[in-house]
């Protein structure tokens, strides 16, 4: 036995500052490349356009509805919601954005949610375009961003009160 408290209890400080320490750098070491979780992903989805360019000609904005409305009518015309997006480059996911639309159908008996579907428009024509190479699945940049704060590979509840419990340390 140690001869005191202070020095008995030396082999617990030492392994919970080390655990804390280990588990506070991974935590830093994945949330800082989480930041640029965006750059991260297109870095990993190489098959991916580089930049789509904006339309050549710019279309006017009541022309593009009109085209969306249209294909929508077609479509889902007893849809319970219709999205449209205009083109514009956009922050989240950072790029140019085409002109799509989007719906989601009435609910079934018992459902919360109906089907739902979304379709890329040639801002030209109005015709459907086709997705082109679909790129490969990968958590890229929101995998490490998601880790930095879940512990990913721990039970979901417990990643966030590790962290709790480490950051006094």
């Amino acid at each position: 036995m140690k001869a005191n408290l202070r020095q008995s209890m030396s082999w617990l400080h030492t392994w919970v500052g080390l655990v804390a320490g280990w588990v506070l750098f991974f935590v830093f070491a994945t949330g800082t490349p989480g930041y640029f979780q965006q750059e991260i992903t297109r870095w990993m989805q190489p098959e991916r356009p580089l930049v789509r360019a904006e339309m050549a000609q710019p279309v006017p904005a009541a022309q593009l509805l009109v085209l969306a409305l249209d294909r929508l009518e077609k479509v889902a015309p007893a849809a319970a919601s219709w999205r449209i997006t205009l083109p514009h480059v956009s922050l989240n996911p950072r790029g140019w954005q085409e002109l799509a639309i989007r719906w989601e159908d009435m609910p079934q008996a018992g459902r919360e949610r109906g089907a739902s579907g979304n379709e890329v428009l040639d801002p030209q024509t109005g015709a459907v375009q086709s997705h082109g190479i679909e790129p490969r699945g990968t958590h890229g940049g929101l995998g490490l961003y998601r880790m930095h704060y879940e512990l990913r590979y721990m039970p979901f509840d417990s990643g966030p009160y590790a962290l709790w419990a480490c950051a006094p340390c």
